[in-house]
């Protein structure tokens, strides 16, 4: 049974592998941006109150903004939630949950039963699940939100399973760049991507750099 948690699986704040999860999380929303033709931006580590992170510039095209609501949403919902399952594929731990921040309900607690209106995110909404969150809000999809998730979960999970090899190859290049200071160009990102083979969702929506 799928269920959302409040806090980061401890493997992934383990120290000897911190960046090797961190970086297949990136790479998965790169491999995902790549796919679906979005904008890519630089790829950089950051320092966050003395904690190591790292980031990889995207947003959506023209291209996908122009599609209807629902299928944009789709689109953006799979790219944000494939970097938490590329790190738990990684990490060998359970794909049928997602980390997310609430101020209440407590995350264990939320179901298919679970009233959108009950849920208040934090302020502070960096964390992915809490973006898809917002996109449901904008949907206007509550009342089905559990389902939604979870569908595109699934529908993402499908999608790194079927091109991991990919994944772990972009991981591979972007931790040669040396953090905290190391970046990397969108217009790299996507020569990677080409060179390694991700394809194209639809050949007529090809990421650009920005």
């Amino acid at each position: 049974m799928p269920r959302f948690v409040s806090d980061d699986p401890a493997e992934f704040l383990a120290k000897a592998r911190y960046i090797e999860f961190m970086l297949h999380h990136e790479a998965g929303h790169l491999l995902l941006a790549h796919y679906y033709g979005f904008l890519i931006g630089g790829f950089s580590y950051k320092a966050d109150q003395g904690n190591l992170g790292s980031a990889i510039r995207n947003k959506p095209s023209p291209a996908i903004n122009a599609q209807s609501p629902q299928v944009s949403a789709a689109i953006q919902a799979r790219k944000l939630l494939a970097g938490e399952l590329a790190g738990r594929i990684r990490a060998g731990i359970p794909t049928d949950e997602i980390t997310i921040d609430l101020l209440k309900p407590k995350a264990e607690t939320l179901s298919a039963q679970t009233s959108f209106a009950d849920i208040w995110p934090t302020v502070d909404q960096r964390r992915d699940a809490i973006r898809v969150i917002r996109l449901i809000h904008d949907l206007q999809v509550q009342s089905n939100w559990w389902t939604w998730v979870w569908d595109r979960h699934e529908e993402t999970k499908t999608i790194l399973h079927t091109h991991w090899p990919m994944v772990e190859e972009l991981a591979s290049r972007l931790v040669t760049i040396p953090p905290p200071d190391g970046k990397v160009d969108g217009n790299t990102l996507i020569a990677w991507c080409r060179e390694i083979g991700v394809p194209l969702h639809d050949p007529a929506n090809v990421p650009v750099s920005y």
